[in-house]
């Protein structure tokens, strides 16, 4: 009688214990699936926690070195002054007979002692000016002494006044003249002086 009723016992608790281990395992299995979704919340910045995203490093940009913007100014208003180099191409200035500089600041003057520019080896005739006392900009020609020889047109005509060109502040040293060349081009090999060239050029050396 005893064994019967631990059979029957047996018998109406194993549903119990087959739905229990079943509930079990699927339990187990939820919690893994629960713990492998947490794992990619969080991974992917849920929760208030900031993503996973691990990039690589990139090199820092290197810039070269920028160039000095333009510091157009004229030549004039340089405490330093300025140099005037006159290229005489039809070799009618001499010793004797040197070139001058007539212009706004000497009053015209043509033969102005003080205004006479200097022979060089390579030819070449210069003024070294210093920043002129008149606020104003400078016209010139260039003349050999008198107005008899000032520079004219192939055809004798007076030319236009000269005037500097605008020099770029920032490719100068530091208390560094600019030198401005002038040509005077071939023109009659004798009486006044040839022609001029009205076109200015600018270099960027330093005395």
């Amino acid at each position: 009688m005893a064994m019967k009723k631990w059979i029957l016992t047996g018998w109406l608790l194993a549903p119990v214990v087959v739905v229990a281990g079943l509930w079990l395992a699927v339990d187990r299995d939820a919690a893994k699936k629960s713990r492998a979704n947490m794992a990619m919340k969080i991974a992917g910045g849920e929760f208030g926690r900031p993503a996973i995203n691990i990039q690589p490093a990139k090199p820092a940009a290197t810039e070269g070195p920028k160039e000095a913007a333009p510091q157009l100014i004229a030549p004039e208003s340089l405490e330093q002054g300025f140099v005037l180099v006159v290229k005489d191409l039809a070799g009618m200035a001499k010793a004797e007979s040197p070139i001058h500089l007539a212009s706004s600041h000497n009053g015209w003057d043509p033969g102005d002692k003080n205004q006479v520019l200097t022979s060089r080896s390579d030819l070449r005739w210069q003024i070294v000016m210093p920043k002129p006392k008149i606020n104003a900009p400078l016209s010139f020609k260039f003349t050999r002494g008198n107005w008899d020889t000032a520079e004219v047109t192939v055809e004798l005509a007076d030319i236009d006044n000269r005037s500097l060109p605008k020099v770029d502040a920032s490719k100068l040293a530091p208390g560094a003249k600019p030198v401005i060349e002038c040509d005077i081009p071939t023109g009659p090999t004798s009486g006044p002086a040839p022609p001029p060239v009205q076109t200015l050029i600018l270099t960027t050396r330093s005395t």
